[in-house]
Parts: structure tokens; C-alpha cells; sequence
């Protein structure tokens, strides 16, 4: 083999050895009687030579909260256009005629009332980017390129969603002044007493409360923060000189449920002073037991609410009662909303919640409907089956006795669709991340009236699905966006309700 190598071994090297081995120790050097100088072991510990077993690719751990979105149906106009339009007929015989009439007489003419309606098209988009060092350097670990345009399109699905649920294309009205009433109560979860809260006893305070969207309340949004305003939040209406009373110190505060809100921020200071944001409720009532010394922000100066590129979602359009281009009006028809002004559902002992039941026969009553699908938050998910289920803990639990005779013990129940009792069917329940605390959405997803022409009381009508685009290239960075173009449309909001400004049972 001459002196090729073996496995990095020359052929040299192992007559050598062997030479060695076989002459014995007396041609070995004698150890040193001292020790030698200080080196480096190849050992684990010290993380030499040792390997890095990554497992490919990477586990993408994040939720794709999209269940509106998947739901709700979607269809491609191939007309093009910058609006979706549609008239609505909502009554025949709109003055009421009777059809008697004498002998060879012809009855007055029926009037019909129709109205034009539109939605403007609007374009959703993210975008992404890549550099070429990442995608060089994860080759047999992720597909950069393709990650990146996932992730984005991902990214995409779930702002849409929201959109979908609370989108809003106007302002929202700010809250009216809160009047506050410096007495606390066991109803107000905190107990009287002069050590309740640290607010000083018979002191005067400023306070501010402002609006969110629910763009705006699943984004944070806290008020004015380093010279900007907070998209997505009103700015605050203001109550001055709300004195706590002798041996209280804290406050409640209470004002008139905004239509189109999520949320709420609180503002406060002493008075005289600049307001500094305390927190964010999902009720019009809010208790307040300290004043911050330095707020994460302050009050907004204008209203940010009115997002000129987004679209009314179903929520707005349910309170509004216009549509989406903010023009015209439904006529008579009404749809149902409900402020529960910061108090808890009820029970109604057969198994009901009297709330949902008033906003269901309401309904009925109004349009002959009943609601295909209810949204709601993992609160009133536990608030319903606390109510509906009961707190015997007889009705949630199950003994099951296995094959071989051993008994398991199993608890727990939920409520997964709620009966309608005037319609005799029942209605899903859909626990969704984007439907805020305390909101409640009841929604009719179809019109079953005879030749009613509307097989989707909402949808989202496409000017251009889904598509990918990469981008020219200014630098090493490669740019991409995932875009749709379309309008959301809601035909008959009489179908739906809306209940709000509910406090958790539990």
C-alpha cells in the first residue's frame, strides 16, 4: 500500500507501531518524574469535538386562530370592479293591504321595500423576509424560502379572522364621562373597608376612559406612548373631581357601553395631572384600587379607531345597521344587541341561560331566524357551563367500569351548543382567541326564507384569492407578500345578535 492512508493513517505509521510493540518496553521512553505542562483533555465536559444533533426541521409551537375565517364562505367575482354590490328586498306588501275587496274590484297595488347596498374591496396583505445567509445556512434543517412564505401567509389568515369578527372602516364613539361612586361593595369584589384599595380617603381624582376595537384590544393598546397615539383606541372621555368618600380608597367607576367595543382603558391621576393608563376591561363598569406612579401610557389625543384600509367585520355591521361603505340604512329591520352593563349571565334552572333566550326570541320575533353559530371566549365558555350544567358536581361527572371490572373516575363537562327552544334546533359554540372577554356573538350564517336568493347570509366576496408574490431586490434580502383582495358582506343582520359588557360567572 506504500504510505497511502487508512482512515488518516499511513502505512508508515503502522510499521512503526508494530516495531514498537514488538521490541518491548525497553526501547520505551521512561515517563517524566515531573509533571508536564498544563494541556486541554478531549472530554465531554469541556465540549470538545463533541456533536450537535439538531433535530430537523423546527417545531412551529404557535396557534393558527382562524375558525371565523375557515367558516365563513368565500367566492371569487370574476367581474372585477372596486365595490361588491347587491340590493336587498326587505318587505312585500309594505303598507300592509288587506286582499278583501267587492265584487269585480282590483285591490290597491303592493309596495315593495328594496335598498342598494355595497361594500368597498379591500386589500389584506403581509409580508416577509429572508436573507441569503439563512437560507444558505439551513440547508438540510428548514426551508427558508418556503417557511418564510408560510409563516406569512399564516400570519395572513389570522389578521383576517379578526377583521372578519371586529374590523371597523369608521370611528367608534368614545365613551361618555364615567361617574364615579367612592363606596365599595361585596358585588364589586372588593369589601368595604379602608384598607380595600390605596387610593387616599376623601381625596379628588381625575379619570379617563377610552374605547378599543378589537383590533385594539388583542393588540394592547395603551393609550399615547412616546409622543404617538395609540391606533386602534378613542381618546378618553374625562371625569374630574371624583373624591373618594371618609375611610374609602377606591373608586367605581361606570359609563354607557360603547357599540362597536371591545374593551375599555382606564386612565387616572390626582387632579391637575397628566392621566397615566391603569388598565383594560372588557366591562363598562371598572373598579379602581391604586394610582400608578408612572403609566405604561397616557391619553390619546384624537380617535385612532377609523382603519381606512380594513372592513367593517360582522360585529360592526350587527350594531351599526348600515353597510359596509357607511351609507343608507336597513330600514325597520333591527338587529339585537345587548349591553350587560358589567353584571353576570343567569341561569334560568333548566338548564337555559335567560340572557341568550331573551337574545333568541328576540330574534325570532324580529326576522323568524335563528342563529346558526355562537362566538364566544373562553370566559363565557365556563360561564356557560357553570350556569347551564350546574354546580352539582352529580351533573359532570361519569363512572366508567372497564372490561376486566375496574371503575375510572372521570370529571369535568362542557357546554358545546346551546338549544333553541323556539326554534327546536341547536346552535354551536365556537370558543374563539379573537372574540373578546364579556362579548358574545350570535350569528345567522343562512336565510332559510322561500326564494330568499341568499344561501350565505355572509360571506366574503373576492376580487383575488390568495396569491404570492416575490419582490424585486434592493439589497441581500429577499422580499415576499401573501395579499387578498375581497369585501365582506353581510345580507341580513336581523339574523344575528350581540351581547355585551358581561362579567365572568366564575
Amino acid at each position: 500500500m506504500g504510505n497511502e492512508s487508512l482512515y488518516g493513517i499511513t502505512q508508515e505509521t503502522i510499521d512503526i507501531t508494530n516495531q514498537i510493540i514488538k521490541s518491548g518496553t525497553q526501547n520505551l521512553r521512561r515517563l517524566p518524574t515531573s509533571a508536564p505542562a498544563a494541556g486541554k483533555d478531549i472530554t465531554v465536559a469541556g465540549n470538545v469535538l463533541v456533536g450537535y444533533p439538531l433535530e430537523a426541521p423546527s417545531k412551529k409551537l404557535y396557534p393558527i386562530e382562524d375558525s371565523m375565517r375557515r367558516r365563513v364562505p368565500r367566492w371569487t367575482n370574476p367581474l372585477g370592479g372596486t365595490y361588491a354590490h347587491w340590493k336587498v328586498v326587505l318587505a312585500i306588501n309594505a303598507a300592509k293591504l288587506k286582499s278583501g275587496v267587492a265584487e269585480g274590484a282590483l285591490n290597491s297595488y303592493i309596495t315593495i321595500s328594496d335598498y342598494d347596498k355595497s361594500a368597498k374591496y379591500i386589500t389584506l396583505n403581509m409580508a416577509g423576509r429572508y436573507t441569503d445567509e439563512a437560507r444558505f445556512m439551513s440547508r438540510k434543517f428548514e426551508d427558508v424560502p418556503a417557511y418564510t412564505m408560510l409563516s406569512t401567509l399564516q400570519s395572513l389568515m389570522i389578521d383576517e379572522d379578526i377583521y372578519i369578527i371586529g374590523g371597523t372602516d369608521a370611528k367608534i364613539n368614545k365613551p361618555t364621562s364615567p361617574a364615579g361612586a367612592a363606596t365599595l361593595t361585596a358585588a364589586d369584589g372588593v369589601a368595604d373597608s379602608a384598607t380595600a384599595g390605596s387610593l387616599t380617603a376623601l381625596t379628588a381624582y381625575d379619570w379617563g376612559v377610552s374605547a378599543l376595537t378589537l383590533h385594539g384590544y388583542l393588540n394592547a393598546a395603551k393609550g399615547r406612548i412616546a409622543g404617538t397615539d395609540a391606533v386602534d383606541e378613542t381618546d378618553a372621555c374625562l371625569a374630574t373631581n371624583v373624591s373618594t368618600g371618609g375611610g374609602v380608597t377606591a373608586v367605581d367607576l361606570s359609563w354607557t357601553a360603547v357599540k362597536g367595543a371591545f374593551a375599555y382603558n382606564i386612565y387616572g391621576i390626582g387632579t391637575g395631572g397628566t392621566k397615566l393608563y391603569l388598565k383594560t376591561v372588557t366591562t363598562n363598569r371598572a373598579t379602581v384600587t391604586t394610582i400608578v406612579a408612572g403609566g405604561a401610557g397616557t391619553v390619546n389625543t384624537a380617535d385612532q379607531t377609523k382603519d381606512v384600509y380594513g372592513y367593517q367585520g360582522l360585529a360592526q355591521q350587527i350594531v351599526s345597521l348600515t353597510d359596509v361603505s357607511g351609507t343608507g340604512t336597513y330600514g325597520t329591520m333591527t338587529a339585537y344587541y345587548k349591553s350587560m352593563d358589567g353584571a353576570q349571565l343567569n341561569g334560568d334552572g333548566a338548564a337555559g341561560i335567560s340572557e341568550v333566550d331573551d337574545a333568541l326570541q328576540n330574534i325570532w320575533n324580529t326576522a323568524r331566524i335563528s342563529p346558526t353559530v355562537m362566538l364566544v371566549n373562553a370566559q363565557e365558555s365556563r360561564s356557560f357551563k357553570a350556569l347551564a350544567i350546574g354546580s352539582s358536581a352529580t351533573n359532570a361527572t361519569r363512572v366508567m367500569v372497564a372490561m376486566d371490572g375496574q371503575a375510572e373516575f372521570k370529571a369535568g363537562a362542557g357546554v358545546t351548543a346551546y338549544w333553541n327552544p323556539f326554534t327546536a334546533q341547536w346552535i354551536p359554540i365556537i370558543t374563539s382567541l379573537h372574540c373578546a372577554p364579556g362579548t358574545i356573538l350570535l350569528l345567522g350564517e343562512r336565510v332559510p326564507y322561500p326564494n330568499s336568493e341568499t344561501p350565505n347570509n355572509f360571506e366574503v366576496e373576492l376580487q383575488q384569492e390568495y396569491y404570492a408574490e416575490e419582490f424585486a431586490r434592493t439589497d441581500r434580502k429577499q422580499p415576499l407578500g401573501v395579499s387578498c383582495i375581497g369585501a365582506l358582506k353581510l345580507y341580513f343582520p336581523a339574523a344575528c345578535g350581540i351581547i355585551q359588557c358581561v362579567a365572568p360567572t366564575i
